[in-house]
């Protein structure tokens, strides 16, 4: 039995990643709820209540990204990797534990950003190792003693348009309101609310979503609501 943890510069990255990611949707937020409806409305400038409005989420933002930076190094402090002659297990802090029998692998993969896979007969709960991992040399060839590795030159096209299909998917949403021709809102409705159910599905079902994000998941239910009260209206009005 072999035990592997992450090293203490794992974090290291966490603060750029998380940091776009609050831009990216504080960006769309802006965009909805300021920039759009000045442009339906002709008007040139904030007002008071706008610039109110966008100091609070200034300090949100800063709060948010300070709890999540945080949290996510308190995950990975606890991240634990174990493999014996029977099985692979990941254990993190606040996530559910995730064991692979050796004689389920289907594939092992070294990917691009130097981190591994293994991945077993569920596509939804594949062990993700990252690539800055203790002993990285003797892990390599234990895991090539499991299976054969596969070595992965490019990044998985959810990570490489991950920002773009969000946008997609929240044009989805917006568009079945804006939109009169409601042949056209309804088609965006309807692929929005496919993308939110298999969102939903996914995140309870995986063991790589913490508990908290799969308790949070449930807040999914507010847009749906939403979208599907406005297609009825479409189709009744």
């Amino acid at each position: 039995m072999k035990h592997f943890t992450l090293l203490p510069e794992a974090a290291n990255g966490l603060r750029k990643a998380l940091l776009y990611r609050l831009l990216f949707m504080t960006g769309i937020v802006v965009t909805v709820v300021f920039i759009v409806p000045m442009v339906l409305s002709g008007e040139t400038s904030f007002n008071l209540s706008s610039g109110i409005t966008l100091i609070l989420l200034s300090i949100i933002l800063a709060v948010v990204y300070k709890l999540g930076l945080k949290r996510m190094k308190r995950m990975l402090s606890t991240y634990k990797l174990t493999i014996t002659e029977d099985s692979v297990t990941r254990e993190i802090k606040n996530m559910p534990t995730l064991c692979i029998p050796v004689s389920e692998i289907q594939r092992i993969s070294r990917n691009a950003d130097g981190s591994y896979t293994i991945a077993g007969k569920s596509a939804l709960n594949a062990i993700g190792i990252p690539p800055l991992v203790e002993r990285r040399a003797e892990l390599e060839l234990m895991l090539e003693a499991i299976k054969p590795m596969t070595v992965k030159t490019n990044t998985s096209l959810w990570l490489k348009y991950q920002y773009f299909i969000i946008l997609i998917v929240l044009g989805a949403m917006y568009g079945t309101y804006m939109v009169e021709n409601r042949y056209v809102a309804t088609t965006l409705g309807v692929a929005f609310l496919a993308v939110m159910g298999y969102s939903w599905f996914v995140q309870q079902r995986s063991k790589n979503v913490s508990n908290r994000t799969r308790l949070f998941s449930y807040l999914m239910i507010i847009p749906v609501i939403s979208v599907i009260e406005r297609l009825i209206k479409l189709w009744t009005e």
